[in-house]
């Protein structure tokens, strides 16, 4: 008999993408990004950042199967910096350049998507100040472990498109 949901099913929202460390260290340009990959549209009102960041959606917020939607400190700053209209904020707190875990919350308190990401540990160094954020490597997947995650790709021409080294 059931005794609670399927551990192995995943949530239809993950967080896809961080920046936590931005380069020049100016935390406006701090933000996260999440994904909705179910097939349905998702109502993320009252839905909340409860650790890391503090942010609520606010009534009527709504994420299209397959959609992307970036979290800001200065939302106004990211739209403009990067050309983004799918961006929200302002977040409240800063995004800890050490490492910290960001928690997404349902508005029953069930919690959705949790990631605790480090400047250290198996985590790539290029988004601890160098320019590049966290993209996860598999939206279809986990993002709990360091290995779900890569460094993006800002070089010239880029589409922040995810990039990944192994060591020799």
């Amino acid at each position: 008999a059931g005794l609670g949901p399927d551990p192995e099913v995943l949530p239809p929202i993950l967080i896809s993408e961080i920046m936590y460390h931005a380069f020049g260290d100016d935390e406006r340009d701090e933000y996260l990004e999440i994904h909705n990959r179910s097939g349905r549209p998702v109502d993320l009102s009252g839905w909340r950042f409860t650790e890391g960041i503090a942010f609520t959606f606010p009534a009527g917020t709504q994420i299209a199967p397959g959609a992307y939607l970036a979290i800001a400190k200065d939302a106004a700053r990211i739209q403009a910096e990067y050309s983004m209209t799918n961006v929200l904020g302002n977040f409240e707190l800063q995004l800890n350049d050490g490492g910290e875990r960001i928690r997404l919350e349902d508005p029953k308190g069930l919690v959705i998507n949790e990631v605790r990401y480090d400047n250290g540990r198996g985590w790539p160094r290029w988004p601890d100040g160098w320019g590049s954020s966290l993209e996860v490597t598999d939206l279809h997947a986990a993002n709990e472990a360091p290995s779900a995650w890569a460094a993006s790709d800002e070089g010239a021409g880029s589409q922040w498109t995810p990039f990944q080294t192994t060591a020799a």
